[in-house]
């Protein structure tokens, strides 16, 4: 269980380095003349978030589901 947690710990600052990330290729972006580069780099920027996002959303339940089925087979013996 420590493990787990440990390693729920570590996930998520991984996830808040891509959020960093994401946030920096927008400031890139910002600094960039009006063009096709800059709003690619804008579309970058918004894919790296949003997928990020999403896989917080997807580990938090399977984490949630995970920690329930512990629990309940735990409570069993």
């Amino acid at each position: 269980m420590l493990l787990a947690k440990i390693e729920a710990g570590l996930y998520a600052i991984w996830k808040l380095l891509h959020i960093d990330a994401a946030y920096e290729a927008f400031v890139q972006g910002m600094a960039l003349n009006p063009s096709a580069v800059q709003n690619r780099i804008y579309q970058d920027a918004w894919n790296l978030l949003f997928f990020v996002l999403f896989n917080i959303v997807v580990a938090a339940r399977i984490t949630g589901k995970t920690a329930a089925r512990a629990i309940r087979s735990t409570l069993s013996w």
